[in-house]
């Protein structure tokens, strides 16, 4: 049963009890957990509207969304941070030369700039219209870059 404590015409708790429970003075016992109680001098109702209804509902969808976007966007910078450092551990591990370094952050950096502003498939448009390299070390990093880009927006993480 649910318990709405009562004082000077007032609700002022609520809470569960089991069916044992002995209803005290200034309670009022109900089976429904109302969304707006609301204490009427003689027993708890409801009080909620159907526009409060519909304006909770869409806040719970603008909450969703946002939380959406930013998630988006952590990840791309998280991303972004972990494509330089890849690309920065080839060039210091001798697998690219300096040219090289110079030449995949300079076609790599405007295309994944999107994923700043958690903009992944615009970031996955800008890989596609890339020539892919023919050096297979830097072939390996676009494809790298690019297979993480598209698994991400297929999976529907953006």
């Amino acid at each position: 049963m649910i318990v709405y404590k009562i004082k000077d015409n007032k609700i002022v708790g609520i809470s569960r009890k089991d069916e044992n429970y002995v209803v005290k003075v200034g309670e009022f016992s109900t089976d429904t957990w109302y969304e707006k109680p609301f204490f009427n001098g003689s027993a708890v109702v409801e009080s909620i509207t159907q526009q409060e209804i519909d304006e909770r509902a869409d806040a719970e969808v603008e909450l969703a969304v946002s939380q959406s976007l930013a998630q988006y966007k952590s990840d791309g910078v998280a991303f972004l941070r972990k494509v330089g450092a890849f690309v920065r551990r080839k060039y210091n591990d001798g697998d690219i030369t300096q040219a090289q370094y110079k030449g995949i952050r300079v076609s790599l950096q405007p295309a994944l700039q999107p994923l700043a502003d958690g903009d992944w498939d615009i970031a996955q448009d800008n890989l596609n219209a890339i020539t892919p390299p023919v050096n297979a070390n830097m072939l390996a990093i676009y494809t790298f870059v690019k297979d993480k880009v598209d698994a991400y927006v297929l999976a529907g993480n953006f």
